[in-house]
């Protein structure tokens, strides 16, 4: 964006990025115009617009109006689609008379509306759904909207039925049982959150009713099945009193149950996400990272199989053999070996195996090296190895050498 505007707010952008999305406001205008967009390239590349709207084309050309030029955010091109998408959404931009947008544009792949699921939240806490209590028969059988990743917290329970029997049966303190009216695929209700405080109650003694709060179809029916699922991870992460928590798996299950081709594991929204759900850290540190690095592991296992591949892991047999067996292939009068996993390189290793090897004259060194998941194979490919290889070599005398054997990473699964 090469032109000057009467204002501009332009967010630091990070050190890589596709595309970023934008908005112009036409400041002497009563109501004062907008438009939204997105653009793949840079912020500083030659490009005004992608509109076609030509009441906006004369104002944007027309020096006598005065612009603010704001950057909304930066991302991949999906990203970024998907970012039109919802600002234009979140003000009905194709049918408000203060936007230049014809549509509220296409997002280039689903995801939880994170702002849409708080403010269904906000809504279910401040008790307008709640209906008082019900029978426990209502809600025994009744469909969960989907399996969590695990589906028996029996320590959870537990303790649950224990508070409830402790109250000889009274659900008072119990957070209400949250009900989809009519959500299920033959109008039936499905219950979105409370699984545990209805498997306790029906373990209690005593027990005969539970509170309950429920959603009507004119509410829910503008959400979608990941939004619902989010909202449940939500509400899991607020408890008022006793229940179970959304854990790092069923967090990894809803970043894979939201991965489709084009978008990312570790999207911005997916981050955001996990957060609301009172997960510490970032895509660099803390629980984040893990429940990421686990989502993306379990990705990339799953598009292999759809290939017919799957993962070698060189820690269990045969595989175990086979790796061993390899390094006793390098091993000779010159060359002593060893192998190591990408993911734990451990450069000390291999000194300790050179030192010990030049004591009886070997002064050659074989690294054989597996890799347990796609990402650590890449990451050794196009930053780790030439850095341990480049470490070495300046670090080694000229007259001993190390390198590197790759072992292969996956092996037919049989299907194909």
């Amino acid at each position: 964006m090469n032109m000057k505007f009467k204002e501009e707010i332009i967010k630091s952008p990070p050190s890589n990025y596709v595309a970023y999305t934008y908005r112009f406001t036409i400041l002497n205008l009563n109501p004062q115009m907008k438009y939204i967009g997105y653009h793949k390239g840079s912020v500083d590349d030659i490009y005004n617009h992608s509109s076609k709207n030509k009441e906006f084309a004369k104002v944007f050309s027309d020096s006598t109006y005065e612009k603010r030029f704001e950057v909304l955010g930066y991302g991949t091109k999906f990203e970024m689609m998907n970012m039109e998408h919802k600002e234009l959404t979140k003000v009905d931009a194709r049918n408000n008379v203060e936007y230049y947008n014809k549509t509220n544009a296409y997002p280039a792949f689903p995801e939880p509306d994170l702002e849409k699921v708080e403010a269904l939240y906000d809504r279910i806490i401040s008790g307008e759904f709640n209906v008082g209590k019900e029978s426990i028969d209502i809600h025994e059988k009744m469909e969960r909207l989907q399996p969590r990743a695990v589906n028996i917290y029996s320590e959870d329970q537990k303790i649950i039925r224990q508070k409830i029997d402790d109250a000889k049966g009274n659900t008072d303190n119990c957070t209400p049982v949250l009900v989809l009216e009519k959500r299920g695929p033959n109008g039936e209700d499905v219950r979105a959150d409370g699984s545990h405080t209805v498997s306790a109650a029906v373990a209690s003694k005593h027990c005969v009713d539970v509170p309950a709060a429920r959603i009507p179809p004119e509410v829910h029916e503008n959400y979608s099945e990941p939004e619902l699922l989010l909202l449940g991870d939500i509400v899991n992460a607020s408890p008022k009193i006793h229940k179970k928590y959304t854990d790092i798996d069923t967090a990894v299950k809803f970043i894979i149950d939201n991965f489709v081709d084009g978008s990312r594991h570790d999207s911005d929204n997916n981050i955001k996400c996990l957060k609301r759900m009172r997960f510490a850290g970032s895509r660099k540190s803390g629980q984040i990272k893990t429940i990421l690095n686990k989502a993306k592991k379990q990705i990339d296992e799953e598009e292999e199989l759809a290939k017919g591949r799957t993962r070698i892991d060189y820690r269990i047999f045969p595989h175990s053999e086979t790796i061993k067996d390899v390094v006793e292939q390098y091993k000779d009068k010159k060359t002593c070996s060893l192998y190591l996993s990408s993911g734990k390189f451990a450069v000390d290793r291999v000194l300790k195996t050179l030192y010990a090897g030049q004591e009886i004259g070997k002064k050659d060194v074989m690294v054989v090296v597996w890799h347990s998941s796609k990402e650590l194979e890449k990451a050794w490919v196009k930053t780790d190895r030439p850095f341990w290889q480049n470490l070495l070599d300046d670090l080694i005398d000229d007259k001993f050498t190390i390198d590197f054997h790759e072992m292969p990473s996956t092996m037919s699964d049989g299907t194909k």
